[in-house]
């Protein structure tokens, strides 16, 4: 009976561990934004895509990334439109839906509404 009660027990670990590592959310399409970046830059369309973005600067005209490209050609942006974009702080991480790209002078601006 104890060797039954050990193997069930056993069982039921690995299969939890097994569902926590598997997560409950949706993974992004790209991991981060020079990631996504150079998938625009070899011509793939990222409009409808999901980047996960680590905010460096906190809300400003929907303004919450932005770096220089790993090429030195462009500004890269990340804009965020619509409910919750005016509570994203500087550090905060969170998943945007890219609905329109933008190239204005060596900048390129995603734009985007956050997922849940």
């Amino acid at each position: 009976m104890r060797k039954i009660i050990s193997v069930i027990l056993i069982i039921t670990v690995i299969f939890s561990m097994a569902l926590t590592g598997t997560g409950c959310g949706s993974k992004a399409d790209y991991g981060a934004p020079l990631e996504m970046y150079s998938a625009w830059k070899e011509g793939e369309d990222v409009t409808g895509k999901t980047v996960n973005v680590i905010a460096n600067r906190d809300y400003f005209m929907g303004d919450i990334f932005s770096s220089v490209t790993p090429d030195v050609q462009w500004m890269l942006h990340i804009n965020v439109e619509g409910d919750g974009a005016q509570d994203i702080r500087d550090g905060d991480e969170v998943t945007v839906k890219i609905t329109k790209i933008d190239e204005l002078i060596s900048n390129v601006v995603f734009t985007g509404t956050l997922v849940e």
